[in-house]
Protein backbone atom coordinates (compact mmCIF):
# COMPACT_ATOMS: atom_id res chain seq x y z
CA UNK A 1 0.00 0.00 0.00
CA UNK A 2 1.31 3.44 -0.88
CA UNK A 3 2.14 5.81 1.95
CA UNK A 4 0.22 8.95 1.24
CA UNK A 5 0.26 12.49 2.58
CA UNK A 6 0.99 11.82 6.24
CA UNK A 7 3.32 8.86 5.82
CA UNK A 8 5.55 10.17 3.04
CA UNK A 9 7.02 12.70 5.45
CA UNK A 10 6.60 10.91 8.76
CA UNK A 11 8.26 7.59 8.01
CA UNK A 12 11.31 9.25 6.50
CA UNK A 13 11.93 11.48 9.51
CA UNK A 14 11.20 9.38 12.60
CA UNK A 15 14.32 7.78 14.11
CA UNK A 16 14.81 4.19 13.02
CA UNK A 17 15.05 3.10 16.64
CA UNK A 18 11.64 4.66 17.29
CA UNK A 19 9.96 2.91 14.39
CA UNK A 20 11.34 -0.50 15.32
CA UNK A 21 11.29 -0.34 19.11
CA UNK A 22 9.73 -3.46 20.53
CA UNK A 23 6.74 -3.61 18.21
CA UNK A 24 7.61 -6.70 16.18
CA UNK A 25 5.67 -9.10 18.45
CA UNK A 26 1.99 -8.23 18.60
CA UNK A 27 -1.48 -9.43 17.62
CA UNK A 28 -2.59 -6.38 15.67
CA UNK A 29 -3.56 -7.04 12.02
CA UNK A 30 -0.92 -4.63 10.70
CA UNK A 31 2.45 -3.02 11.43
CA UNK A 32 2.74 0.40 13.12
CA UNK A 33 4.82 1.85 10.29
CA UNK A 34 2.12 1.27 7.66
CA UNK A 35 -1.30 2.75 7.02
CA UNK A 36 -3.06 -0.61 7.16
CA UNK A 37 -4.57 -0.04 10.63
CA UNK A 38 -5.93 3.40 9.83
CA UNK A 39 -9.61 3.52 8.94
CA UNK A 40 -10.87 6.66 10.62
CA UNK A 41 -9.15 8.47 13.49
CA UNK A 42 -10.21 11.51 15.46
CA UNK A 43 -7.23 13.05 17.25
CA UNK A 44 -7.24 15.65 20.01
CA UNK A 45 -3.72 16.93 20.55
CA UNK A 46 -3.26 19.23 23.55
CA UNK A 47 0.48 18.61 24.03
CA UNK A 48 3.02 16.81 21.88
CA UNK A 49 6.61 17.00 20.67
CA UNK A 50 5.42 18.61 17.42
CA UNK A 51 4.29 22.26 17.71
CA UNK A 52 2.28 22.12 14.48
CA UNK A 53 0.11 19.31 15.84
CA UNK A 54 -1.95 21.12 18.46
CA UNK A 55 -5.64 20.90 17.65
CA UNK A 56 -8.40 18.47 16.73
CA UNK A 57 -8.11 16.46 13.52
CA UNK A 58 -9.96 13.74 11.63
CA UNK A 59 -8.05 11.42 9.31
CA UNK A 60 -9.94 8.96 7.10
CA UNK A 61 -8.53 6.21 4.89
CA UNK A 62 -10.93 4.87 2.26
CA UNK A 63 -10.94 1.36 0.80
CA UNK A 64 -10.05 2.70 -2.67
CA UNK A 65 -6.83 4.39 -1.51
CA UNK A 66 -8.26 7.89 -1.11
CA UNK A 67 -7.69 9.92 2.06
CA UNK A 68 -9.52 12.75 3.81
CA UNK A 69 -7.80 15.10 6.26
CA UNK A 70 -9.95 17.51 8.29
CA UNK A 71 -8.65 20.25 10.56
CA UNK A 72 -11.48 20.82 13.04
CA UNK A 73 -9.53 23.55 14.86
CA UNK A 74 -9.80 26.11 12.09
CA UNK A 75 -12.73 28.43 11.47
CA UNK A 76 -14.01 27.61 8.94
CA UNK A 77 -13.07 23.92 9.04
CA UNK A 78 -10.64 23.04 6.26
CA UNK A 79 -10.31 19.74 4.40
CA UNK A 80 -7.76 18.09 2.13
CA UNK A 81 -8.93 15.21 -0.05
CA UNK A 82 -6.06 13.07 -1.36
CA UNK A 83 -6.34 10.68 -4.29
CA UNK A 84 -4.12 7.59 -4.65
CA UNK A 85 -1.98 9.47 -7.15
CA UNK A 86 -0.56 12.98 -6.74
CA UNK A 87 -3.88 14.80 -7.00
CA UNK A 88 -5.45 16.71 -4.11
CA UNK A 89 -8.46 18.99 -3.70
CA UNK A 90 -9.13 21.50 -0.94
CA UNK A 91 -12.14 22.83 0.93
CA UNK A 92 -12.03 26.31 2.52
CA UNK A 93 -8.41 26.72 1.44
CA UNK A 94 -8.22 29.72 -0.87
CA UNK A 95 -4.50 30.42 -1.36
CA UNK A 96 -1.42 28.37 -2.19
CA UNK A 97 0.17 29.63 1.04
CA UNK A 98 -2.70 28.30 3.15
CA UNK A 99 -2.65 25.06 1.16
CA UNK A 100 1.01 24.52 2.07
CA UNK A 101 0.43 25.52 5.69
CA UNK A 102 -2.40 23.03 6.13
CA UNK A 103 -0.43 20.29 4.38
CA UNK A 104 2.46 20.92 6.79
CA UNK A 105 0.09 20.70 9.76
CA UNK A 106 -0.89 17.19 8.69
CA UNK A 107 2.53 16.04 7.50
CA UNK A 108 4.68 17.54 10.24
CA UNK A 109 2.08 17.69 12.99
CA UNK A 110 -0.96 15.42 13.06
CA UNK A 111 0.77 12.77 10.95
CA UNK A 112 3.71 12.63 13.34
CA UNK A 113 1.34 12.27 16.29
CA UNK A 114 -0.68 9.58 14.52
CA UNK A 115 2.32 7.36 13.75
CA UNK A 116 3.85 7.79 17.22
CA UNK A 117 0.48 7.12 18.89
CA UNK A 118 0.07 3.93 16.89
CA UNK A 119 3.51 2.70 17.90
CA UNK A 120 2.96 3.50 21.58
CA UNK A 121 -0.40 1.70 21.59
CA UNK A 122 1.15 -1.35 19.90
CA UNK A 123 3.93 -1.46 22.51
CA UNK A 124 1.64 -0.97 25.51
CA UNK A 125 -1.15 -3.26 24.30
CA UNK A 126 0.39 -5.91 22.01
CA UNK A 127 -2.63 -8.20 22.39
CA UNK A 128 -4.53 -6.02 19.93
CA UNK A 129 -8.24 -5.30 19.89
CA UNK A 130 -9.19 -8.89 20.70
CA UNK A 131 -7.45 -8.62 24.08
CA UNK A 132 -8.59 -5.08 24.81
CA UNK A 133 -11.21 -4.65 27.58
CA UNK A 134 -14.27 -2.41 27.33
CA UNK A 135 -13.12 -0.60 30.48
CA UNK A 136 -10.10 1.67 30.50
CA UNK A 137 -6.76 -0.06 31.02
CA UNK A 138 -3.49 1.84 31.46
CA UNK A 139 0.05 0.60 30.91
CA UNK A 140 3.33 2.46 31.06
CA UNK A 141 5.48 2.41 27.96
CA UNK A 142 8.84 3.98 27.24
CA UNK A 143 9.95 5.50 23.96
CA UNK A 144 13.18 7.43 23.39
CA UNK A 145 13.74 7.42 27.16
CA UNK A 146 10.33 8.94 27.91
CA UNK A 147 7.76 7.12 30.08
CA UNK A 148 4.19 7.51 28.84
CA UNK A 149 0.87 6.32 30.28
CA UNK A 150 -0.94 4.61 27.41
CA UNK A 151 -4.63 4.00 28.13
CA UNK A 152 -7.14 2.24 25.87
CA UNK A 153 -10.65 0.82 25.94
CA UNK A 154 -12.44 -1.15 23.24
CA UNK A 155 -15.52 0.41 21.65
CA UNK A 156 -16.21 -2.34 19.09
CA UNK A 157 -14.40 -5.18 17.36
CA UNK A 158 -12.84 -2.60 15.04
CA UNK A 159 -12.49 0.52 17.18
CA UNK A 160 -11.10 1.84 20.46
CA UNK A 161 -10.52 5.01 22.44
CA UNK A 162 -7.05 5.93 23.61
CA UNK A 163 -5.16 8.42 25.76
CA UNK A 164 -1.41 9.11 25.95
CA UNK A 165 -0.20 11.16 28.92
CA UNK A 166 3.21 12.24 30.18
CA UNK A 167 4.13 15.59 31.71
CA UNK A 168 5.08 17.95 30.27
CA UNK A 169 5.13 16.79 26.65
CA UNK A 170 2.26 14.40 25.95
CA UNK A 171 -1.49 14.89 26.19
CA UNK A 172 -3.11 13.13 23.27
CA UNK A 173 -6.46 11.36 23.02
CA UNK A 174 -8.73 10.05 20.34
CA UNK A 175 -11.14 7.58 18.82
CA UNK A 176 -9.59 5.08 16.40
CA UNK A 177 -11.22 2.67 13.95
CA UNK A 178 -8.99 0.23 12.08
CA UNK A 179 -11.71 -0.48 9.48
CA UNK A 180 -11.27 1.25 6.14
CA UNK A 181 -14.15 3.52 5.15
CA UNK A 182 -16.26 3.05 2.02
CA UNK A 183 -15.48 5.70 -0.63
CA UNK A 184 -17.67 8.71 -1.15
CA UNK A 185 -20.14 8.23 -3.99
CA UNK A 186 -19.32 9.53 -7.46
CA UNK A 187 -22.34 11.83 -7.17
CA UNK A 188 -20.75 13.73 -4.25
CA UNK A 189 -20.83 17.44 -5.12
CA UNK A 190 -17.52 19.30 -5.28
CA UNK A 191 -19.19 22.64 -4.71
CA UNK A 192 -16.72 24.70 -2.65
CA UNK A 193 -13.73 22.44 -3.41
CA UNK A 194 -10.71 23.76 -5.35
CA UNK A 195 -7.91 21.93 -7.11
CA UNK A 196 -4.16 22.57 -6.75
CA UNK A 197 -4.44 25.52 -9.15
CA UNK A 198 -7.11 27.05 -6.88
CA UNK A 199 -9.75 26.39 -9.54
CA UNK A 200 -13.18 24.77 -9.09
CA UNK A 201 -13.02 22.66 -12.25
CA UNK A 202 -15.28 19.65 -11.61
CA UNK A 203 -18.92 19.33 -10.65
CA UNK A 204 -18.83 15.94 -8.90
CA UNK A 205 -16.27 13.62 -7.37
CA UNK A 206 -17.02 11.06 -10.07
CA UNK A 207 -16.12 13.57 -12.80
CA UNK A 208 -12.75 14.20 -11.15
CA UNK A 209 -12.04 10.52 -10.56
CA UNK A 210 -12.68 9.82 -14.23
CA UNK A 211 -10.37 12.65 -15.26
CA UNK A 212 -7.61 11.29 -13.01
CA UNK A 213 -8.07 7.75 -14.34
CA UNK A 214 -7.77 8.97 -17.94
CA UNK A 215 -4.67 11.02 -17.16
CA UNK A 216 -2.90 7.95 -15.71
CA UNK A 217 -3.88 5.76 -18.66
CA UNK A 218 -2.06 7.96 -21.16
Amino acid sequence: MKFHLIFIFVLLTLPASQLNAEVSQHNWPCQPNTADCIGSVKLQVDKSLWPKAKGIFEITSFTNGEWLFVNLTTDPIVKIFKFPEIHEIYYEIRTTEEEQRQRNIFQQGAGQVLVSSMELIFKAHPGGLNAMPSNWITREVEIEGKKIQASVRKISSKSFEFSLLSDPDWKISGLWSIEKVQPWQDSYSLDGWLNQSQVASFRTLGDLREKIRKSWQR
